[in-house]
């Protein structure tokens, strides 16, 4: 009789669930997993594809994030195990931590504007300087990240929208690595649905070296609307900018209104980071100090002095 129950124990221990880990991010995102790794600065999650809570999944990315963007991360549990929730504080403050029996549903952002700010509160801007090394290392991403992103991508032009929709969410999963790829598929995509969930992807990311892409979708024939409506709608988000655009107006009105987007990112440009997919022009009679020299014009003598 107490090997039955014994037996019985284990089975019920077994069957009871395990809870995913989350990480609510400063932007209102939720990403669910299986956390790894805690230092003071950073955090690594196992993302899988399909069910968060499939532990033996095949299919998964490991993400490593910056703990500036994150707000507070809620450790998994089950009905033996309470679940833990820590909010994420600034460096140098006592971490707070709160252990609950239930499971606690993470509250999204619904303050999008609050949300922002804070966001922006918590993060310090990158240095600009940096050594190219650097920089080449930064843009390197894993193979076999990069063979998970592009899947994801390809689901991207899916007729299927719960496909399209949780691929979207693992790639803003993926981050600031997914970023390039994604902006290549917005730019270039044949695929109207993968245009846009792209263009969706990189507004939650909050993109900015894919600003002048975005700017780029605001032209466009009259069947492009939903393409330049999602465009504006990210711009507006990345740069906090309120320059007036309606895809519904003439393609002469839309083009005045891009141009002013232009002229505007014309004024910023340097401050911005490298934009995907444009090079900056350079001009070297004026980066050394020359005035530009005159061209003779063909069939004239060159006046005597």
């Amino acid at each position: 009789m107490r090997k039955l129950m014994l037996a019985l124990g284990a089975v019920i221990m077994l069957s009871i669930p395990v809870k995913a880990d989350e990480i609510l991010l400063r932007s209102g995102n939720v990403i669910r997993g299986e956390i790894l790794e805690e230092t003071e600065t950073t955090i690594k999650i196992k993302v899988f594809f399909g069910d968060d809570t499939d532990s033996n999944s095949d299919s998964y990315v490991i993400q490593e994030m910056d703990k500036k963007r994150i707000r507070k991360i809620t450790r998994g549990g089950s009905l033996l195990k309470p679940r833990q929730t820590t909010v994420v504080t600034q460096p140098g403050e006592e971490k707070k931590t709160e252990t609950v029996a239930e499971t606690p549903t993470v509250e999204e952002n619904k303050d999008t504007e609050a949300g922002k700010a804070e966001g922006e509160a918590g993060e310090t801007p990158a240095p600009e300087a940096g050594n190219k090394d650097k920089k080449k290392e930064e843009k390197e991403i894993d193979p076999a990240l990069k063979k998970q992103i592009e899947m994801l991508i390809g689901n991207l032009s899916s007729i299927d929208e719960s496909v399209r929709e949780s691929s979207e969410q693992r790639l803003q999963a993926i981050g600031k690595d997914a970023i390039s790829l994604v902006a290549a598929c917005a730019k270039s995509s044949s695929s109207h649905m993968a245009t846009l969930s792209s263009i969706k992807v990189l507004r939650a990311l909050r993109a900015k070296e894919a600003t002048r892409l975005l700017i780029d979708k605001l032209q466009g024939t009259n069947a492009d609307r939903s393409v330049m409506r999602a465009a504006h709608n990210a711009l507006k988000d990345i740069t906090g900018q309120a320059i007036y655009f309606n895809e519904q107006f003439s393609i002469a009105k839309r083009n005045t209104d891009r141009g002013k987007w232009l002229e505007w990112f014309k004024t910023v440009e340097e401050e911005y980071p490298e934009q995907i997919g444009y090079e900056k022009k350079e001009e070297p009679d004026k980066k050394d100090g020359k005035k530009p020299e005159k061209k003779e014009e063909a069939g004239k003598k060159p006046e005597s002095k």
